[in-house]
């Protein structure tokens, strides 16, 4: 979930598909690996007002793939391979 609405469902063992779902893995530090510990990955900008979502994906902000009709098209959950959904413009081209 960002910012009050479901961006992705689907098992926890397939790859990721939205932006945010991809930011969040990439955050959490490696198991076995000390040195990833030190070196905590976050995301870009800060979360959004929940009074004054932005128009669109409300993760166009902070998106480092985002398109420009990110910011006006809210997109659905929609098929992202077997047994996944996203709520992304970029499902089923290469977002990874």
């Amino acid at each position: 979930m960002y910012a009050g609405r479901l961006v992705e469902a689907g098992p926890s063992g397939e790859r990721f598909r939205h932006p945010y779902s991809q930011a969040l893995a990439a955050a959490f530090p490696t198991v076995g690996d000390p040195a990833s510990r030190l070196a905590p990955r976050g995301l870009a900008g800060d979360p959004p007002d929940p009074q004054h979502l932005p128009g669109g994906c409300s993760f166009h902000p902070r998106c480092p793939v985002a398109l420009e009709s990110c910011s006006s098209v809210a997109i659905e959950l929609r098929p992202a391979g077997d047994r996944r959904t996203a709520a992304c413009v970029l499902v089923g081209e290469s977002i990874a």
